[in-house]
C-alpha cells in the first residue's frame, strides 16, 4: 500500500503519516494508531515495560551468576541457571546448579552481593541441600545417589570482608570447607570438599578466588592442624619463634614426604612472610583462562644436625606434576642443587629458584630436598612438598590468589 493511500484510509495528511513513519508519532492520538493498524490489518499492542536501556535491578547478581556459569562450562560442568529446588515450591531456586554425572556430583552455588540476614541465608541453603538430596536420588538412575555440595560465592567488597571478620565463628562453622579446594572444584572440576565452603568473586566480577583464612578467622581445629606443620629452626631461630608465639606464632605449610638420618632444624617461609612458592600465568587461547608458565620457589631455612657446630647442606628443588587430582605425582624438572654451610647461629643462605614450564597435566607442585652432608656423604635427608602457592593470574593482574598447588589452567 502506498503512503498516500494509507493516509487517506487513516484520515490524516500524507505529511503527517510520513512524520509518524519517521518516529515522530509520539503526539498522535490513539485513534490514529488504531486506524493505522486497521488499515494495515495488523494487531496493535500497548504495554508498560522496563526501559530497555536501563540497568537491570539484579544486574550485579546476574553478573556473578554469569561468571560462575562461564568458568564452570569451561571445564565441562553441566550448568543450570536459577534451577528449581522443588517442583512444587517455585519460590525456592538455586542460583547456579552444577552437575557432573560421571563423577556423581551436584554443587549448589549461591551468589551473594550483600547479606541482609545471615541466619536466613544459612537456613535457605540448608533447605536447598535437603531438597537436592531428593533430586540426587531422582537423577541417579541405576547407580547410587549423586553427592550434594554447597558453596557460597561472595562479592569481595569492604562491607562483606568486614562482616566475615566481625563474625568469623559464624562463617567458619557454617562454611568450613577448604576455599582453595572449592575453587579447584568449580574451575577445574576436581572433586569438591565434603563440607560447604565460601569463595570470593572480585568486585568487578571478572574472576573467582579462594578465601584465605588468617588470624581469628581460623577455628581452634584449623590452628591446631597448621601448628602441627611447624618445625623449629636453630637456636637463633628458636628465639625468634618464641617472640612470635607471644604475638601469634607463624605457621609453616608443607607436607613432609621423607625424613631420614640426622636432620637438624629446618623450615620454609612462614605464613606472615607470604607463600612458599608462586605460580606465574599467561593468557591462553581460551577467553578468561590463564596457563601456567613458571613456578618460583622461595628458599628454605636449614641448620646443622645435632652435634655439628657447622655443616654443609644442599638444597634441591624439583617440580612434580599430577594428572589425577593430586593422588599421584611424577617429577618433571629438577633445578641445580645449591650447597651452603650452616652454623648454630646462621642458616644457609639460598637463592630463589625459578623454573619455567609449559604443562599439559592438571596440577603442579614444588618439592624441596635438603641433604645434610658429612665428609661428602649424605647423613640426613628431608624431602617436603610446598603447600602454599601465590597465584598471579596474567601480567595485568596484581591480585595474588592462594592455591594448594599450581593448577595448569585458572579462570580470570
Amino acid at each position: 500500500m502506498r503512503q498516500a493511500g494509507l493516509a487517506a484510509k487513516v484520515g490524516v495528511s500524507q505529511a503527517r503519516l510520513a512524520a509518524i513513519e519517521m518516529g515522530q508519532g509520539g503526539g498522535a492520538p490513539l485513534e490514529v494508531w488504531f486506524a493505522i493498524a486497521q488499515a494495515l490489518g495488523r494487531y496493535l499492542k500497548f504495554e508498560f515495560a522496563r526501559d530497555p536501556q536501563a540497568e537491570l535491578v539484579d544486574a550485579g547478581h546476574l553478573a556473578m551468576q554469569e561468571l560462575v556459569i562461564r568458568v564452570a562450562k569451561a571445564v565441562a560442568w553441566e550448568v543450570q541457571f536459577e534451577a528449581q529446588s522443588r517442583a512444587w515450591e517455585s519460590n525456592r531456586s538455586i542460583d547456579v546448579r552444577l552437575v557432573d554425572r560421571k563423577q556423581r556430583q551436584i554443587v549448589i552455588v549461591e551468589c551473594w552481593n550483600t547479606f541482609g540476614n545471615i541466619g536466613a541465608a544459612a537456613r535457605s541453603s540448608n533447605a536447598k541441600i535437603r531438597d537436592e538430596g531428593q533430586h540426587a536420588v531422582a537423577i541417579a538412575g541405576e547407580g547410587p545417589p549423586l553427592q550434594v555440595g554447597l558453596v557460597w560465592v561472595v562479592r569481595d567488597t569492604k562491607a562483606n570482608r568486614e562482616l566475615l571478620a566481625r563474625y568469623p565463628g559464624v562463617f567458619e562453622s557454617r562454611l568450613p570447607g577448604s576455599s582453595a579446594r572449592w575453587l579447584q572444584a568449580m574451575t577445574r572440576q576436581f572433586s569438591p570438599p565434603a563440607e560447604p565452603g565460601l569463595i570470593w568473586c572480585d568486585n568487578k566480577t571478572t574472576r573467582l578466588f579462594a578465601r584465605r583464612r588468617t588470624g581469628t578467622g581460623w577455628t581452634a581445629a584449623t590452628q591446631e592442624r597448621q601448628m602441627k606443620r611447624i618445625r623449629t629452626l636453630t637456636l637463633a631461630f628458636s628465639a625468634a619463634l618464641l617472640l612470635a608465639a607471644a604475638i601469634g606464632s607463624p605457621a609453616y605449610a608443607f607436607t613432609t614426604l621423607k625424613q631420614s638420618g640426622s636432620t637438624g632444624d629446618w623450615g620454609t617461609r612462614s605464613s606472615d612472610q607470604g607463600p612458599e612458592a608462586k605460580c606465574g600465568y599467561s593468557t591462553t587461547g581460551t577467553v578468561g583462562m590463564f596457563q601456567l608458565r613458571w613456578i618460583k620457589v622461595f628458599p628454605v631455612h636449614a641448620g646443622p644436625a645435632s652435634g655439628h657446630n657447622k655443616q654443609k647442606i644442599s638444597w634441591t628443588v624439583s617440580i612434580q606434576r599430577s594428572a589425577d587430582n593430586g593422588t599421584t605425582w611424577k617429577t618433571l624438572k629438577t633445578a641445580k642443587a645449591q650447597v651452603g654451610t650452616a652454623t648454630q647461629s646462621k642458616s644457609v643462605k639460598y637463592s630463589t629458584v625459578n623454573i619455567n614450564l609449559k604443562g599439559k597435566n592438571l596440577a603442579y607442585r614444588a618439592v624441596s630436598t635438603m641433604n645434610r652432608l658429612t665428609g661428602g656423604s649424605v647423613t640426613g635427608l628431608v624431602k617436603i612438598a610446598m603447600s602454599t602457592y601465590g597465584a598471579k593470574y596474567g601480567t595485568h593482574n596484581t591480585t595474588l590468589g592462594f592455591e594448594d598447588y599450581c593448577p595448569r589452567l585458572v579462570a580470570d
